[in-house]
């Protein structure tokens, strides 16, 4: 058997990786709770990087630790990768007739040429994609990266802290320039609750919050003081006061303290369900422990930190959970129920292959069955978003894996002895079903940041059950090995997505960066014919850089009309409605450039009419 260091740092490559690890942890939250272009970029980019130099064949590690749930997650992240890959339309209409029926009227006008994906926007379930792979290997590295009980502890207090620092400036932002993050990023109109820490979207920020604040209550256990039994109170209060740990108690209390507050300050009302039951499933799991017991203290201290942040911001909390009743109709009231029944009507429409990942905004206005002024990205429930996008065959595969990694958890904490394995499972376990209860009613799994530090939890309540405390520098034994074959493997996986997120996301960022140059010279002073022809070269090469976007095409079949190239303007309009079929506007542009007599204009303006409609 290989033996593993049992150092705090590993060496060489598996150094580096560790290294992008704990960077991209830190990163990621910190990053407007990675949500842009350039962050996702960022961070996709260093994880693989990450994964090649963990698992470069050649670095002298030849083993490879029994991952849970390997099988399932990479069955899911082929589905997805599957759902982008142009088929023959015949196949698409047997696996899929709804998706088929989105790109019928722009095959019909093309004589059935070309193959065409089992999703509605291919560039988006593509994006969706690679932002699950990355996820994928945060849950890899970490199950090797924190395999060592040193590297765990290191791992798991760095996170603390950082989390407790965000709280911290979440608090201090919001109450000095709510219209700000980092009070120098003006927030979107469109917040019109304003932002908490890093994320825009409140509830964001309390999922991710939910996820972690179980962790800092393993902590809290894992460092209470320690006092005899047969001292007086007072000895022993004062006794706490002078153990080696209490600092880092005091620190990790105040994280405690500003996280809950913070919480409550978010105004999520499933932000504030899914930390009580968090908090909750932590202590029945505590107590289930045969030293359960010595954590009613702190269970005392928590809810009496929860009675302070109610009394710090309790009114705004009821008037909120308030208003979810109606007195009038004497039900609910909450906009997500009637998304959710549309949602509904899209899964009975993709009930087996769903409509491809990332792809709600597209097929959502099409079933939308009430009126206002919102764009609906997300259905606002995890659940019904996969089931919608992807299919029966990606709830199955997802719920495989996280029942599979849940699993194995509660086998770890039962059977392990080992103190800091079993409270750190028992937080990594409490935060994956906070979260899981909250995706009831919010998307947070889709936020870049919650989504990686969710896997990244899977991978710690994996990795908890697969460390051993070192004694005087006994190596731990890895409970399961696999041998090279799949090490090589995964190495040729990460080579492949890095390789991938430099293409896409490079040529996203450099076809933007062409675009905006476009933008720019409609108000310079150029001369109109000038115009043109740079405006036109710079499409074409923002088209080569970033192909799957349908903006590119259609704003150049644009220009190309004004310039009276009717029919390149014609092929760029099919163009955009090929890369996404269900936007109306690229039929009407087509339509208008045809004949009155040719029989596609009706056709053409019909259906654009009724998809711009959102019929």
């Amino acid at each position: 058997m290989i033996k593993h260091s049992t150092g705090l740092l590993p060496t060489g490559l598996a150094g580096a990786s560790f290294c992008l690890f704990i960077f991209i942890l830190l990163f990621s939250p910190l990053a407007f709770g990675t949500t842009e272009s350039w962050s996702l970029f960022v961070v996709e980019l260093l994880l693989g990087l990450a994964a090649c130099f963990y698992m470069f064949p050649f670095s002298g590690e030849h083993t490879f630790l029994k991952v849970p749930g390997a099988m399932p997650l990479c069955l899911f992240l082929v589905w997805m990768y599957v759902q982008c890959l142009p088929l023959p339309p015949s196949l698409v209409h047997w696996l899929s007739p709804a998706v088929f029926s989105a790109y019928q009227p722009i095959l019909d006008v093309t004589s059935n040429s070309g193959w065409i994906p089992l999703t509605v926007h291919q560039k988006v379930s593509v994006l969706e994609s690679l932002r699950m792979t990355a996820c994928a290997i945060v849950y890899v590295l970490t199950v090797h990266l924190c395999a060592n009980s040193r590297r765990l502890i290191m791992v798991v207090r760095v996170v603390v802290g950082l989390v407790s620092c965000i709280a911290f400036l979440a608090i201090i932002q919001k109450m000095s320039s709510p219209d700000k993050i980092y009070w120098f990023r003006q927030v979107p109109a469109s917040a019109w609750r304003g932002a908490l820490g890093p994320w825009v979207y409140p509830n964001q920020y309390a999922g991710f919050m939910v996820m972690v604040l179980p962790l800092i209550l393993a902590l809290l256990y894992y460092h209470r003081p320690v006092v005899t039994d047969s001292c007086s109170w007072r000895q022993r209060l004062v006794g706490i006061f002078f153990q080696p740990t209490t600092n880092l108690s005091l620190l990790l209390w105040f994280g405690v303290l500003v996280i809950i507050l913070s919480i409550f300050l978010s105004l999520s009302r499933g932000g504030i369900i899914s930390l009580c039951g968090a908090v909750v499933l932590f202590f029945v799991l505590l107590g289930r422990h045969h030293h359960g017991r010595k954590g009613y203290w702190l269970a005392m201290i928590v809810s009496f930190v929860f009675l302070l942040a109610f009394m710090f911001n309790g009114v705004p909390v009821i008037e909120k959970f308030l208003y979810t009743y109606s007195p009038e109709s004497g039900g609910i009231r909450d906009g997500r129920l009637l998304v959710w029944q549309d949602s509904l009507r899209i899964i009975r429409d993709f009930p087996i292959t769903g409509s491809g990942f990332g792809s709600f905004a597209d097929v959502f206005p099409g079933y939308k069955s009430f009126t206002d002024n919102y764009i609906y990205d997300h259905a606002h429930n995890d659940y019904l978003e996969l089931l919608a996008n992807g299919g029966l065959i990606g709830l199955v595969l997802a719920g495989f894996f996280i029942t599979t990694v849940i699993r194995v958890g509660m086998q770890q904490i039962s059977t392990r002895h080992d103190t800091l394995a079993i409270v750190l499972a028992i937080g990594s376990l409490s935060g994956i079903v906070g979260m899981l209860i909250y995706s009831l009613t919010d998307f947070n799994l889709h936020n870049g940041a919650d989504g990686l530090y969710f896997f990244f939890l899977c991978g710690l309540l994996v990795a908890a059950g697969y460390t051993k405390r070192h004694d005087r520098g006994a190596a731990r034994s890895v409970p399961e090995e696999r041998k090279t074959g799949v090490r090589v493997l995964v190495f040729v996986w990460g080579l492949c997505f890095t390789v991938a997120v430099v293409f896409l996301h490079g040529g996203m960022l450099r076809a933007d960066g062409l675009y905006s140059k476009v933008q720019i010279l409609s108000s310079s002073m150029l001369r109109p014919a000038k115009k043109v022809q740079q405006a036109t070269y710079l499409l074409q090469q923002a088209m080569r850089a970033d192909p799957l976007t349908a903006t590119y095409p259609y704003v150049l079949a644009n220009i190309e009309k004004y310039g009276g190239h009717s029919e390149a303007a014609l092929g760029n309009y099919y163009k955009a409605a090929r890369l996404q079929p269900l936007e109306g506007a690229f039929y009407i542009a087509a339509a208008r450039m045809l004949k009155p007599a040719d029989p596609l204009k009706k056709r053409l303006l019909h259906v654009g009419s009724k998809r711009k409609a959102g019929l």
